[in-house]
C-alpha cells in the first residue's frame, strides 16, 4: 500500500473508493505526523532499519504496523492484535513465516502478512567482505537463555556458578566465547561466573533502548555483528529455545543444545522474584520440541545445516520479497523520525 498520509481529503475518499485507491492518493499527499511512539517493537535489533535500507526508504520512515521481533515458540499463544491507525484503519502485523500468517488468519486476523525475518535481508556476503573471514576452527560460541526486563534472573550465586560450570563441561577445553544478553551481561555475578570458568565474555549491546529510534548502544548494527560473531566460531552452544538457535542453523554452524543446563536459570515473573521458576513448563515444551524436531543436536554437537529446511521455514525464507514488492506490502510514513547517514551495512 505504501506511504500513509493524514489528510481530510483522504478520509472522505475512503468512504467512496476502495482502500487501495485511497492509499494510492494518500501516498502522494502530505499531512499531520503520525504518533512516533506507536509500533516501537519495530526498532528492536535494528529490524526497522534493515527493511528500510533494503527497500531504499530513508530512516525517517515509520512502519505503520507491528513487526515480529523474534521466533515464537510453537507452543506460544501469539497475540495477533494490532492497533488502529488514521481513519480507524486496522494496521498490519508483519510476521516472518507463512506458518504464522496462516495461524493468524485462522484466528480471524486477516491483516497478518508474512515477509520473512529481517535477519535474512542482511547481505551476508557483504558482511563477510567488510569484516574478513577469520579462522573459526574449534571455537565455540555460547549463547545462554537469558532474563529480560519482565522476566528477571532470580538465580542464586550458586546456581549461576553451576550453570557456567556446566557450559564449560559441555564445551570442554575449547576456546569459547559467551555472548550474554545485556541484562545478564550487566549482572556482575553472572559475568564473573563465566569468566572464572575461562570463557571470554561479550555482549552485542542493547537490542532496544529509549527513545526506541536512538542509535546508542549498537541497536542499529546488532544483527550484522551477531552474524560476524557467528562466522568467527565453528560451534554454537545453547541451553534453550531462542531466535539465535535458528540464526546459528542458518549460519551453517555446528550446533549443540544442552537443555539440562537451563534448569539452573530461575526466572521470575512480571519483573518480580517468585517462589517458582516461571519458565519451567515452557522448558518441558522446548525439550519435547528439541527431541522431536532437532534430535541430532540434543546433548551433543551436530551439523545444524541438517535442519536448514526447518530454519528456512521459521525464518520465512520463502516469504521474502524483492525491494519493490516489500515497499508495496509495508505501510509507512516518511518524516516521522530523525534521519541519519549511518547504515546497517
Amino acid at each position: 500500500m505504501g506511504e500513509i498520509s493524514a489528510t481530510g481529503a483522504k478520509s472522505k475518499i475512503q468512504l467512496m473508493v476502495p482502500a487501495k485507491v485511497a492509499n494510492l492518493i494518500g501516498k502522494h499527499s502530505s499531512g499531520a505526523a503520525s504518533v512516533n511512539n506507536m509500533f516501537v517493537e519495530q526498532f528492536n535489533y535494528g529490524h526497522r532499519e534493515i527493511l528500510l535500507q533494503f527497500t531504499g526508504l530513508d530512516f525517517s520512515s515509520q512502519l505503520i504496523g507491528n513487526l515480529q521481533h523474534g521466533i515464537f515458540a510453537p507452543w506460544s499463544d501469539v497475540d495477533y492484535r494490532t492497533p488502529t491507525y488514521l481513519w480507524g484503519r486496522k494496521t498490519k502485523f508483519w510476521v516472518y513465516s507463512k506458518y504464522l500468517e496462516v495461524a493468524g488468519k485462522k484466528k480471524g486476523f486477516k491483516n497478518v502478512v508474512a515477509i520473512g525475518a529481517p535477519w535474512s535481508y542482511i547481505p551476508r556476503k557483504l558482511i563477510e567482505l567488510n569484516h574478513g573471514k577469520k579462522d573459526n576452527s574449534g571455537k565455540i560460541l555460547v549463547m545462554p537463555m537469558h532474563s529480560q526486563g519482565d522476566t528477571i534472573n532470580q538465580s542464586t550465586v550458586t546456581q549461576k556458578n553451576k550453570r557456567a560450570k556446566l557450559f564449560r563441561e559441555a564445551s570442554g577445553s575449547s576456546e569459547a566465547t559467551v555472548c550474554l544478553h545485556y541484562f545478564d551481561y550487566l549482572d556482575i555475578e553472572t559475568t564473573r561466573a563465566f569468566k572464572d570458568y575461562g570463557f571470554e565474555v561479550t555482549c552485542l549491546g542493547l537490542g532496544a533502548i529509549s527513545p526506541p529510534w536512538s542509535r546508542a548502544t549498537g541497536r542499529l548494527t546488532y544483527l550484522p555483528r551477531l552474524m560476524k560473531l557467528m562466522d568467527e566460531h565453528e560451534f554454537y552452544l545453547t541451553d534453550g529455545f531462542g531466535t539465535s538457535l535458528f540464526y546459528a542453523i542458518d549460519s551453517q554452524m555446528k550446533v549443540g543444545i544442552f537443555a539440562e543446563i537451563e534448569k539452573e536459570l530461575s526466572i521470575g515473573a512480571r519483573g518480580l522474584s517468585t517462589k517458582l521458576d516461571s519458565k519451567s513448563s515452557a522448558r518441558n515444551e522446548s525439550n519435547h520440541f528439541f527431541h522431536q524436531e532437532l534430535p541430532n543436536l540434543v546433548n551433543r554437537f551436530g551439523y545444524g545445516h541438517e535442519y536448514i529446511s526447518l530454519s528456512d521455514e521459521w525464518l520465512g525464507k520463502d516469504c521474502m520479497r524483492n525491494p519493490q514488492e516489500l515497499i508495496e506490502i509495508l505501510d509507512y510514513k516518511i518524516g516521522v523520525y530523525p534521519d541519519f547517514e549511518e547504515r546497517v551495512w
